[in-house]
């Protein structure tokens, strides 16, 4: 379909093992956004939402994650939904704003 819209989203910060911090997400960030910027597609980037490099510990210390600090528990998930939830309003509400002021009259 080529004219549908896509939207990138970028990984959650989080372990890998359960002890090694994972310091390829910001690397996978940064090529994610250079193919949604090539092919003009949205991202979503859950990685600075959460706060950037080891914010999973904050996250975890909030009872949002499982045990192995790459998933979420259902509050974080929850969580997570809502934020992207929420992300898509904001998005929709600029857009419709724009149109508006944009319009013949």
């Amino acid at each position: 379909v080529p004219n549908a819209a896509i939207l990138f989203t970028v990984p959650s910060d989080s372990y890998r093992k359960r002890k090694y911090k994972n310091t390829n997400i910001s690397l996978a960030k940064n090529e994610i956004f250079k193919i949604a910027q090539k092919y003009n597609c949205g991202v979503w980037d859950l990685y600075d939402i959460m706060g950037g490099f080891n914010s999973i510990i904050k996250w975890q210390k909030a009872r949002l994650t499982a045990a192995d600090r790459l998933h979420f528990n259902r509050n974080g998930y929850y969580l997570q939904g809502d934020l992207l939830f929420d992300a898509f309003l904001k998005s929709y509400y600029n857009y419709i704003d724009y149109h508006n002021e944009h319009l013949p009259k």
